[in-house]
């Protein structure tokens, strides 16, 4: 079928906020993940971004494992003892923030326009092009474009996966993770950056409560009780609040024809130690440079698939397990970690190089270089 001519045809379409469509009239506030690290920061770098988010970033020396707040002997509560620590500087800054600095961004090269308020309903393609319906979220009209290409990054609840018919298997956890944006005074406290608290009851799944009552300030204040130093009673303004429910997926594929998934369009993971943030931004990174590679330099559009074979690969090896893992660490018992779990034990080992070992882990099983993987495929170009 004939879908235009060359005149009205985008290089890429993105759908999920090259022209990009985003449901929302607004951009996203509420509270999501915040934390940078590891292959995430360098190619925060090879983008050219970096020192603009290091600005607007609050920087630390790594992660904390770390046991539940104790009594402070004068009615309030200080920090528990620091079970571990995964020593990688990291740069803190929240997805709420890190948003309007890239809108800013992508206004500046002026290759890209966003169009809110525009809806995914329907997507059409044959071996040339991509058409891609959009309804606007308060007319209701509907409109066509046309692209070369279309990336669906348009989250876990993607249309675009829905609408190619994309299985995507895998399991949802019984824990609800409540995620808050807070203020409250900075006290005399020992300095401390981002950890987590291991609390066997903190991250019970048993709470079969519903998730309006979670969200209450009574509920988000008792936890926070539990997890939280300083004086009491705890003296805070809840700025943002909301209700996760935890699921590992995978996409059974990440190509259909000419639409690639990235990001949680593509998979979703446990998001405690950030492995969900992390894994779409490394998926953006390779799948830019394979339509890069189509588009500016004509190479075969095998390497498109080799995209989807080997970041749906990365998460079954690497990001499935290591995210599945981080939510059992956190539900043990301080000193029973401390002492039991192998992986605490080795950070806590001198001389044994852990941290050596976990970049090059990060470098090699979670970043992917497409360029020198299709290089060593031997593809034609």
């Amino acid at each position: 079928m004939t879908m235009g001519d060359a005149s009205d045809i985008k290089k890429v379409l993105i759908a999920g906020a090259g022209p990009i469509f985003e449901k929302s009239y607004q951009l996203q506030t509420g509270p999501r993940a915040a934390g940078h690290y590891g292959p995430d920061l360098e190619v925060m770098k090879r983008a050219g971004i970096y020192e603009i988010f290091a600005e607007a970033a609050h920087f630390q020396d790594g992660l904390v494992f770390r046991a539940p707040p104790v009594d402070d002997g004068k009615g309030g509560k200080t920090f528990g003892w620091d079970i571990a620590t995964i020593r990688e500087p990291q740069l803190t800054l929240p997805q709420s923030t890190i948003v309007p600095l890239l809108v800013m961004e992508i206004a500046k090269t002026g290759l890209a326009k966003i169009q809110f308020g525009k809806e995914v309903v329907g997507i059409k393609q044959d071996e040339n092009l991509v058409i891609l319906s959009t309804k606007g979220s308060k007319t209701g009209e509907v409109e066509q474009v046309k692209g070369e290409y279309l990336a669906g990054t348009d989250g876990g609840r993607s249309v675009v996966r829905s609408l190619l018919g994309i299985g995507f298997p895998g399991h949802t956890w019984k824990e609800r993770v409540i995620a808050t944006n807070v203020t409250l005074t900075n006290e005399a406290l020992a300095p401390t950056g981002s950890h987590l608290v291991v609390h066997p009851v903190e991250w019970d799944s048993k709470d079969t409560r519903p998730d309006e009552e979670l969200m209450t300030d009574e509920n988000i204040i008792a936890s926070y009780d539990h997890l939280m130093a300083g004086s009491r009673p705890i003296q805070c303004k809840i700025e943002a609040r909301a209700v996760y429910h935890i699921h590992q997926r995978l996409a059974s594929t990440l190509r259909r024809g000419r639409v690639l998934l990235a990001g949680d369009a593509a998979h979703l993971c446990n998001p405690l130690g950030g492995m969900g943030l992390t894994s779409g931004i490394l998926d953006s990174e390779a799948l830019s440079d394979a339509l890069i590679m189509v588009i500016n330099e004509d190479c075969s559009d095998q390497v498109l698939t080799l995209y989807s074979d080997l970041r749906r690969q990365v998460f079954g090896l690497f990001v499935d397990p290591m995210s599945t893992q981080n939510i059992y660490l956190i539900q043990n018992n301080a000193d029973d970690l401390e002492r039991d779990d192998g992986f605490i034990r080795r950070l806590n080992r001198p001389g044994t190089q852990a941290m050596d070992m976990m970049r090059k882990l990060y470098e090699e099983q979670w970043r992917t270089n497409i360029r020198s993987k299709f290089a060593q495929m031997g593809a034609p170009h």
